[in-house]
């Protein structure tokens, strides 16, 4: 969800509204691009060397590490969310370390505007994970800060956090509203917990040879690791990161493990994410690190980093070697990952033995970093070289048939019609289903007690699509077939909006659907309310006279007070108007809307704004102010300085 993410927003603008899949690809780019080069500038700050190529080094593990280039690649939202997280680690880190008040509130406030982004890009829980980590590390860092007045520690601990909340709360508060009304309100131990398995410990090593590998770090990471654990650069917050990585490592396994299950039961939001391998992004940020705290050890070496370097590699490219000539024979899937590992080792080893016959340092750390950079570029490339556009969206007349003569009703596409259930988005119809993993709570449970036809009558379905060629012939007509498919039209399809002129009141929801699916129930006539009905003498005549996303209008001409239904999900988010003036609106048949109408010519319409929208632009308009007007004091601050200075 994330709709107003700045980025998204830009690049719609520049393309007209709409996104190319072009476009969308850039994006993500960008943002690959971004978190690279924010792992270079977190890195040059963590490890405090003037030389620049261990950063280098920990920002090539990061952005073309087995993480970043995993499934983040493929959900947008995941990898638009992860790129901002070296940058917040490096805002926070010059909140907590700087010694000027005036420079501590500056990356504080940039700090916040960091979290703030990253919230706004849409996965809430790898902002979570953003958090936890970020939380961690400014206290690390406030634990050996040079300035350690409590002033000082509740601003670096609670205003990133609190202040970039407040700055995301535009969207941040209609998405916890609609969450806790979808059916991920309530999650239990068993959906939650998945995560890697066990066997995949062997990915680390080895690339998968079905599908993305996002624990991979292969032969060269682990050298440098070794390497980096091996040296005595800055131990204090290299063993913190290696902590850090081990944590986060242990908790990607999920509920295969006990340690999952701590944090399940005692760190807040934790017990409301699924998929837990995406706690992986604390490992990738860890390893990363190393790698450069690896580089550094290599570039300055004792005899003992060295030789234990080359002695790692060497057993790495044996094992690989070994393992690749008795796969092979086996024909085992794991024989090019295999084969992957013992050239890499080999080179490894290679680079690392003969160090010292290099000219000068840099040298063999430049070409350990090149091919560093050549191993991890060789994993996860491939899981992302889909086919041609055409072949996802192909050109359909059905497609066509579809758009053009739908009007204000619904389709039934089952999702049947690629891509994957999104074509009513690509193509310009309004379909009944979709691609969507969350869906209102009360509503699902509604529909899944009525029958489907039902459904359709009661949310205006006009066409259905269909890969059976005999569907009943009294409630549909084949209209066309192309490829397998075939598009049916409802017999008498329902409007979008129409008046009943009897209501009946009843409050159990268990009865509503019980009533609705009685074939003796005419939802045309007669309208079931929750509330005391209110007085109704007729129907109406009612005309469809707008609708698009978030928008239904229609004129109603009553000669008698009547009550209007209309095809619409009963979502709190929905405002009514009559002739401009606020009504309230009723839920109607167990889950789409009414409302009453007096005698008269009336025009009713319907506007969707999202639950506590305005409430969280309120909140998000002051945060911003607060956030301009504390830059504006440290920029003044800071000219003071200089004036007094001269």
């Amino acid at each position: 969800m994330a709709a107003l993410y700045p980025p998204a927003v830009l690049n719609a603008l520049l393309h007209g509204g709409s996104l190319p899949l072009i476009a969308l690809e850039w994006e993500v780019i960008a943002h690959v691009a971004w978190a690279t080069i924010g792992m270079y500038i977190l890195a040059r700050a963590v490890l405090q060397t003037k030389t620049r190529l261990p950063a280098i080094g920990a920002a090539l593990a990061f952005g073309l590490g087995g993480y970043l280039t995993g499934f983040p690649v493929q959900q947008v939202a995941i990898m638009e969310t992860i790129a901002w997280t070296p940058w917040w680690l490096w805002t926070l880190r010059r909140a907590a370390l700087s010694q000027q008040r005036r420079e501590r509130i500056r990356f504080a406030l940039l700090a916040a505007a960091v979290f703030a982004l990253a919230l706004l890009a849409g996965h809430p829980q790898s902002a979570l994970y953003m958090a936890y980590l970020g939380f961690a590390y400014t206290l690390f860092c406030l634990w050996h800060a040079p300035v350690r007045t409590w002033s000082h520690r509740l601003l670096t601990l609670v205003l990133p956090f609190a202040l970039g909340i407040a700055l995301a709360a535009v969207q941040l508060l209609p998405t916890l509203d609609f969450i806790a009304r979808s059916e991920r309100q309530q999650l239990d131990f068993q959906f939650v917990s998945p995560g890697l398995n066990w066997h995949d410990v062997i990915f680390l090593f080895v690339p998968n040879a079905d599908i993305g590998t996002p624990l991979y770090l292969g032969p060269i990471v682990l050298v440098l690791l070794v390497a980096a654990l091996k040296s005595r650069h800055a131990s204090l917050e290299k063993w913190f990161w290696l902590s850090v990585g081990l944590l986060s490592l242990l908790l990607a396994f999920g509920g295969t493990g006990a340690f999952y299950a701590i944090a399940y039961l005692l760190l807040p939001g934790w017990n409301a994410v699924r998929n837990q391998e995406r706690a992986l992004l604390m490992f990738s940020v860890a390893q990363a690190l190393l790698v450069g705290w690896g580089l550094l050890a290599l570039m300055t070496p004792t005899n003992t980093v060295r030789a234990t370097a080359a002695r790692l590699s060497a057993g790495v490219a044996a094992v690989g070697w070994v393992l690749v000539f008795a796969l092979m024979a086996l024909e085992s899937p794991l024989t090019n990952g295999i084969l992957m590992l013992a050239l890499f080792g080999s080179l490894a080893w290679l680079i690392v033995a003969f160090a010292e016959e290099a000219p000068h340092p840099l040298v063999p750390a430049s070409l350990l970093t090149v091919v560093l950079a050549f191993n991890l570029m060789s994993v996860n490339q491939r899981y992302h070289q889909g086919p041609p556009p055409e072949t996802i969206w192909p050109e359909r007349t059905l497609y066509n048939v579809i758009a053009e003569t739908a009007g204000h009703h619904r389709v039934n596409d089952a999702s049947l019609l690629p891509p994957e259930g999104n074509a009513g988005m690509l193509y310009g119809y309004e379909a009944l289903g979709g691609n969507n993993p969350l869906r209102l709570e009360r509503t699902r449970r509604f529909l899944n007690a009525i029958d489907s036809w039902y459904e359709w009558k009661l949310l205006a379905v006009q066409y259905v699509v269909s890969q059976d060629p005999n569907l009943d012939p009294n409630a549909f007509s084949r209209l066309y077939e192309e490829e397998g498919f075939f598009l049916w039209e409802v017999r008498e399809p329902r409007p979008r909006a129409w008046s009943v002129a009897t209501l009946v009141q009843m409050t159990d929801d268990d009865a509503i659907a019980d009533r609705v699916d009685d074939r003796d129930f005419d939802a045309y006539t007669t309208a079931i309310v929750e509330v005391s009905p209110p007085p109704v003498e007729g129907t109406a005549t009612v005309n469809v006279l707008d609708q698009r996303t978030g928008f239904l209008q229609v004129g109603v001409q009553a000669s008698a007070p009547t009550f209007v239904v209309l095809a619409e999900i009963a979502d709190p988010g929905w405002h009514a108007t009559l002739d401009g003036q606020p009504v309230e609106w009723l839920r109607t048949d167990g889950f789409i809307i009414g409302v009453p109408v007096p005698p008269g010519e009336h025009t009713l319409t319907l506007t969707y704004r999202p639950p506590r929208w305005l409430l969280g632009l309120g909140v998000s308009s002051v945060a911003w102010l607060l956030w301009c007007g504390g830059l504006f004091w440290a920029w003044r601050s800071h000219r003071r300085e200089e004036a007094h200075a001269a």
